[in-house]
C-alpha cells in the first residue's frame, strides 16, 4: 500500500508551536533531555527522541494532553519513524498510537488506544532466510488497545523510587484497516531505589 507520510503530522505540529521561554521552563518544573524535546503547552506535555547511527535512524514524537476541559480524562498521540539498514534487508517503519484515557488517581490510570504501524521490507538478500523474503514488500497492522498502569515513580525519565506496572490486552485486526487478525496480552515492571543518597 501506498500512503502519504502523514502518521507523525499531528504531533510535529505540537512541536513546532510550542513558544517555550527559559521562565516558563522554570516554571513548568521541566528539564531538557538530550536528545530529545520536553516543553508544556497549557497542559499538553510534548517529547522527543531520536536514534542516529549508520545503521539506524529513528525518530519518536509524542503529546499527552492531561485534564482535558477540567475533566480526569487526557489525551496521547505518539509517532514514529524509523529505517534500519542491515545485512538480508532493508526496513522502513511508519508508526503512529492515538488514545483516550483516564486518570483515577496520580498512580492509577486506563488508556484506550488506536495503533497504526507501516512496515515496508526491502532489499532483501537473495542469500537471506526464506523468512525475509516472506515479508517482503509493505505491512499494515492496525489495532486497539485497553492499557492499565500503576505508576509511583518519582520522575517519568530519570527515576530514583517507585514503581511501574503495567498491563495491556490488545487486538489487531483487518476490520480496523489492516493485513492480520491477532491478539496479545503484556505486562512489564519495573522498580527504582537509590541505595546511596546525594554526597554520602
Amino acid at each position: 500500500m501506498n500512503r502519504q507520510p502523514w502518521i507523525v503530522s499531528a504531533a510535529l505540529f505540537f512541536c513546532f508551536v510550542s513558544p517555550l521561554s527559559a521562565q516558563e521552563e522554570q516554571s513548568g518544573g521541566t528539564q531538557a533531555l538530550p536528545p530529545g524535546i520536553r516543553g508544556l503547552i497549557g497542559r499538553t506535555e510534548v517529547n522527543g527522541t531520536d536514534d542516529l547511527t549508520s545503521e539506524t535512524q529513528a525518530l519518536s514524537i509524542w503529546a499527552h494532553t492531561k485534564k482535558l476541559f477540567d475533566t480526569p480524562v487526557f489525551s496521547i498521540l505518539e509517532g514514529t519513524v524509523t529505517h534500519e539498514k542491515v545485512q538480508p534487508y532493508d526496513l522502513t517503519h511508519w508508526g503512529t498510537r492515538a488514545g483516550l484515557g483516564w486518570e483515577f488517581s496520580k498512580a492509577d490510570q486506563a488508556t484506550l488506544t488506536y495503533r497504526y504501524d507501516l512496515e515496508k521490507v526491502y532489499n532483501v538478500s537473495p542469500d537471506a532466510d526464506a523468512a525475509f523474503s516472506s515479508v517482503a514488500g509493505d505491512t499494515d497492522v492496525t489495532a486497539l488497545g485497553l492499557t492499565f498502569t500503576h505508576d509511583t515513580r518519582d520522575d517519568s525519565f530519570y527515576a530514583t523510587q517507585g514503581i511501574k506496572l503495567a498491563a495491556m490486552g490488545e487486538v489487531a485486526s483487518e476490520a480496523f484497516g489492516g493485513d492480520y487478525d491477532f491478539g496479545r496480552l503484556q505486562g512489564t515492571f519495573s522498580g527504582y531505589i537509590t541505595p546511596f543518597a546525594d554526597g554520602a
